[in-house]
């Protein structure tokens, strides 16, 4: 990918949303994790404000990222996708079963005379 956005300082893991890895999470192929990876520090830093822009690209950045409309950048689209993937990545649905609502049973027994039924639990 051609762009003048800079480099991270560092390379960008999100070990705390995406413990196996960006590419093992199942939101990103392999080439938008590596790009992450690669960018995702920086690309951070100017969404959230503690970096300054250098340069048009990343002003065009901050600008695309702070309004609600289609990206241009294929960073910005990128980084959009990633914020979309930690907040599905922390909902959780879980099951329980509460005794109290379970349906009674039902058991009739047949004599010559008559049904019964009993109610059992």
């Amino acid at each position: 990918m051609v762009t003048t956005i800079r480099v991270g300082v560092k390379p960008f893991y999100a070990d705390s949303t995406f413990p196996h890895g960006l590419s093992r999470s199942g939101y990103f192929c392999k080439r938008e994790a590596e790009e992450l990876k690669i960018y995702g520090y920086s690309l951070e830093g100017l969404a959230n404000g503690s970096l300054t822009p250098l340069n048009e690209e990343e002003a065009l950045f901050i600008r695309e990222i702070n309004a609600n409309s289609n990206c241009t950048l294929p960073l910005c689209k990128l980084w959009k996708k990633y914020l979309n993937a930690v907040t599905q990545s922390q909902l959780k649905y879980g099951f329980s079963v509460n005794k109290t609502l379970e349906k009674p049973f039902i058991r009739h027994s047949v004599d010559k005379r008559s049904i019964r039924f009993v109610l059992t639990r």
